[in-house]
């Protein structure tokens, strides 16, 4: 019987072995998937912060807009400038020839 007896408790030991293992492994599981948990929590806090590519598009397209906006009106206001540089040099090249066609018409008249 005594032999039985040892087997019976080696077989007890060995079974309260394995159930500790088991806990153990359990509390390490538990450990494991709260990290995933908060691994995944922080994801989705930082996903919130991201911009989503429908609306980054959105706006590079108002952005385009504006540009070619700002473009037009640069270009209306250039050739605004450029007609008024035009005239103004178009005046200095033909004042001196009245200039000199006066002197000469003043020449022929005194004589």
């Amino acid at each position: 019987m005594a032999e039985i007896d040892i087997k019976v408790a080696v077989l007890e030991e060995q079974v309260l072995s394995l159930r500790r293992e088991i806990e153990h492994q359990a509390v390490e599981y538990q450990r494991r998937l709260s990290e995933l948990n908060h691994a995944h929590d922080k994801q989705v806090a930082d996903q919130a912060t991201y911009v989503s590519s429908d609306r980054y598009e959105g706006w590079q397209g108002e952005m385009n807009g504006w540009r070619q906006q700002v473009s037009a009106k640069l270009s209306e206001l250039e050739g605004r400038s450029g007609g008024v540089m035009t005239a103004r040099a178009m005046v200095l090249q033909i004042l001196p020839m009245v200039i000199a066609l006066i002197a000469i018409m003043s020449t022929f008249w005194r004589h």
